[in-house]
């Protein structure tokens, strides 16, 4: 059996163009998630703004430029199809229940806004859980947004409705 180094070549580069450009793309959406780890080492500070912003706006267009060249137009599609199709099974059932619909709700109010109010603008308000304040903090991102779940379509509707414009015609 005769091995053909030319076709074994082409498969090495074609595996090796892919893999490039999946960490590429990788790069580029999470390189904003570096900011804190720079932020908190030990660097003058003119390093740190300079890191942090060319995280959030050199970073991501170079490695999205060169996850395209890498990929190409047609495996870069297929990738981002298969992401749509999938966070599409996330989106909430359609129909919620009145409990669902309120414990969301309810779970939006406190866990969002009120919790962090009193954790960042009232600090004196809970010396005990101070040293948690982070933690805390983070659940009750968490919850706010397993809320808007919990609440369920129509929850997502009322909030699209704030934001959508919707001009209206008026007869003279």
């Amino acid at each position: 059996m005769k091995l053909d180094f030319g076709v074994l070549f082409r498969l090495v580069l074609a595996y090796l163009r892919v893999s490039l450009g999946i960490v590429a793309l990788l790069l580029a959406l999470s390189s904003p998630l570096l900011i804190p780890l720079i932020s908190s080492m030990e660097i003058c500070s003119s390093k740190k703004a300079l890191l942090s912003g060319a995280m959030i706006f050199g970073v991501p267009e170079v490695a999205t430029i060169v996850a395209l060249c890498l990929l190409g137009k047609e495996r870069l599609q297929h990738i981002r199809n298969w992401f749509v199709r999938h966070l599409l099974k996330l989106k909430p059932s359609r129909h919620s229940t009145r409990l669902g619909y309120y414990v969301g709700l309810l779970l939006m109010v406190v866990a969002g806004p009120v919790m962090n109010i009193v954790l960042f603008y009232f600090p004196t308000f809970g010396v005990d859980w101070m040293e948690y304040r982070k933690v805390i903090a983070l659940a009750c991102d968490i919850t706010f947004v397993a809320a808007i779940f919990i609440a369920g379509e129509q929850l997502w509707r009322k909030i699209e409705a704030i934001f959508r414009f919707e001009p209206t015609t008026t007869l003279h």
